[in-house]
């Protein structure tokens, strides 16, 4: 990977009363049911609704630092969560992404062996007016106050080559195992759309290590991300994160001697588990790697509005 720019998160500002609020959570978690939306978007059913405040949509994105108001709003939606599900935020620290202000993100730290690995959480706190009941209306400056029992979530478990908190130039570097992954271009004038092998370099990572005959879409645990292989969570509580690095740490020491491969394999043809590859290197999988997933199960259901969404269930 010598001279190309590595993929960082940068660390230039975490909100220390944010910080005390997930390091002081504590007590019992609510009940969530684990679910995807119609557009195959992970989120948490809560039992109990929480309220989300008016949120500033502009910001200036070469600046480091949130503005006061964004604080002050962040730091309750926070704190609410905290107290519905206070062992899955526990321990995690806020950092401040500025191109992304209402997909706040937060962050994990963990090594397993001679590897560093990094929980990275984002909520997302999008105003969806078919989803959520609106408390104040919105401004061309404000988001809309309003409550809501659906918390859209994305976990995933990253490797990292470097580690750096101090501040106030902070980073995580994230490994860049994966080739680029852009191949080119589809249709023609305003209908051009990238290419891209993520979602297919997903589909040949999560079935090497599903149980034969397995179907769990549209979850995919081993994923393709930020150029590299990383593991999406459905709980992010302290033993998921642990025994996620874990996994994660065994899965990926088995596939990076592959990788050329099976990116040479998908630029020809789409995924599918007949291709010679992908059925050759299924074949070395070891077994253990293949068992973590046995009693997961993906339902399809209605929703109210009778709309396709996918709850996740476990068998044991």
């Amino acid at each position: 990977m010598t001279g190309r720019k590595p993929n960082v998160l940068q660390l230039r500002f975490s909100d220390d009363e944010i910080n005390t609020i997930l390091e002081g959570a504590e007590g019992t978690d609510v009940p969530v049911e684990r679910r995807f939306s119609q557009s195959e978007d992970y989120y948490l059913q809560l039992t109990d609704p929480f309220s989300v405040p008016s949120l500033p949509i502009h910001h200036d994105v070469n600046s480091h630092k949130p503005v006061r108001a964004y604080l002050t709003g962040l730091r309750y939606v926070v704190r609410e969560l905290a107290e519905r599900l206070p062992s899955w935020f526990h321990g995690l620290r806020h950092v401040f992404t500025g191109r992304d202000v209402l997909r706040p993100a937060f962050y994990y730290l963990q090594s397993f062996g001679d590897a560093m690995y990094l929980l990275l959480l984002r909520i997302d706190l999008t105003y969806d007016p078919m989803r959520h009941e609106a408390e104040e209306r919105t401004t061309n400056d404000l988001t809309p106050r309003y409550r809501t029992d659906r918390l859209p979530v994305e976990a995933d478990i990253v490797p990292l080559t470097d580690v750096h908190e101090a501040d106030p130039y902070g980073y995580l570097a994230i490994e860049q195992s994966v080739s680029e992954t852009w191949i080119g271009e589809s249709g023609r004038g305003y209908f051009v759309q990238g290419m891209w092998l993520d979602r297919e370099l997903s589909k040949f990572f999560t079935k090497l290590f599903l149980p034969p005959g397995k179907r769990i879409h549209p979850y995919y645990p081993v994923s393709c991300k930020y150029r590299s292989v990383t593991h999406a969570l459905l709980d992010f509580g302290a033993n998921a994160r642990r025994e996620g690095a874990r996994f994660l740490h065994e899965a990926r020491c088995f596939l990076l001697p592959y990788l050329r491969d099976i990116e040479a394999s998908l630029h020809d043809d789409d995924f599918s588990e007949e291709l010679p590859r992908f059925r050759h290197i299924r074949s070395q999988v070891p077994t253990h790697l293949t068992e973590r997933f046995r009693s997961l199960r993906v339902k399809p259901f209605l929703n109210e509005q009778e709309m396709r969404e996918f709850v996740v269930l476990d068998e044991n």
